[in-house]
């Protein structure tokens, strides 16, 4: 998992925001520690469930934020959080579609589920700039994949 997320955090740029969901335990918070790798990043990644966002920095500046307890979408604290991201910062969500009505429109979107005694990992985008990277990621991962280098799942 941790080396699928390096795969897409050397696919993300500043100002992209990633949805992330999945079950409790699927494996969020452990793509993100690969995602924030592959940034180039040398920090080190912890779950926010407790303090809501950590921020790490590196080559471009990451925020991660886990929006378990979030119960609803507060407009305010997401316009705060999209002021504060700007262009400057790849954003990280977990529990994002929690605050469904609040995401901006373009945006990756990364569902784990679990099946059998592994992960399905999806990948997707709300808009033709996004899919066309992520399809870009699909064809590197495939030729990872033929060199031996594994996916990471």
């Amino acid at each position: 998992m941790v080396s699928l997320g390096a795969s897409i955090g050397r696919s993300l740029r500043a100002g992209d925001v990633v949805v992330l969901t999945g079950e409790l335990g699927a494996g969020k918070t452990t793509l993100i520690r690969g995602i924030v790798r592959g940034t180039g990043s040398p920090a080190r990644v912890r779950s926010p469930s407790f303090i809501r966002m950590v921020e790490y920095e590196g080559p471009v500046r990451i925020l991660h934020l886990d929006l378990y307890r979030v119960e609803t979408a507060d407009p305010e604290w997401a316009s705060t959080l999209a002021e504060s991201a700007g262009e400057d910062a790849i954003v990280l969500l977990e529990w994002g579609e929690r605050i469904a009505e609040v995401l901006p429109a373009e945006r990756w979107e990364i569902a784990i589920d679990f099946e059998g005694e592994g992960r399905r990992v999806s990948l997707s985008a709300t808009a033709p700039a996004l899919e066309a990277r992520i399809g870009a990621l699909g064809s590197a991962l495939v030729a990872e994949q033929r060199l031996g280098g594994g996916s990471g799942t």
